[in-house]
């Protein structure tokens, strides 16, 4: 119910129904919500993947799946890689560089946003935006804005979210590789106490030189 496309096959269809609308959403980091006065717990991240639990928990529960044999399955279920990994203590590192979207990147910075300390974006740009481009960056722009302390972009494709950044007050760096760019993310983060950089999109670079984080 959460998506206007299948909410209008809906009408037609005999089917179960999910929507966030359901469940008071606790925590997104790590993701707590609360439906039908049951609190379910995970070590996933963002509303998102509740959204992605929810439509797994209305399926068990229409199985009549035993509820304690699905909080086991959702207390140790494990996020894929690069897919908003969250490491470090002091100093964090999300890692989203599988891919990105606009709603993805939306939620990205939203789990940037609730860290301590200085909140750094290395993000290479969404791909294949083409003549969309300046529309969808001006429209993440302020929460870019509202999320980051500083931001570090990827190449040529981010020109035009640079020069929409420059306007404001937030330190803005373009840099030609990810390895270059996560070097001075992390010099930059090591000068605070505490910090966390996003790594944001799929990056194409990384996986020629076989770079992680």
């Amino acid at each position: 119910f959460d998506n206007e496309i299948l909410l209008n096959f809906y009408k037609d269809l005999k089917c179960i129904s999910y929507s966030l609308l359901e469940v008071e959403v606790v925590n997104i980091n790590p993701i707590q919500f609360i439906m039908d006065n049951i609190k379910y717990e995970s070590k996933l991240v963002g509303k998102d993947q509740i959204s992605n639990v929810l439509a797994s928990l209305k399926l068990c529960q229409y199985l009549n799946i035993d509820y304690n044999i699905i909080k086991y399955a959702l207390e140790n279920i494990e996020n894929y890689e690069h897919r908003l990994n969250i490491s470090g203590d002091k100093h964090k590192i999300i890692d989203d560089s599988y891919n990105s979207n606009i709603n993805g990147f939306k939620m990205a910075l939203e789990i940037l946003k609730e860290q301590r300390g200085n909140k750094i974006l290395l993000f290479c740009g969404i791909v294949e935006l083409k003549q969309y481009q300046k529309e969808i960056y001006q429209s993440v722009s302020n929460q870019i804005l509202s999320s980051c302390d500083c931001v570090i972009l990827i190449g040529k494709d981010c020109k035009m979210l640079e020069n929409i950044l420059k306007k404001y007050k937030i330190l803005v760096y373009r840099v030609p590789s990810f390895k270059s760019g996560f070097k001075m993310a992390k010099s930059i983060a090591y000068t605070y106490e505490e910090s966390c950089i996003l790594i944001e999109n799929d990056l194409p670079d990384l996986y020629k030189i076989g770079f992680s984080v």
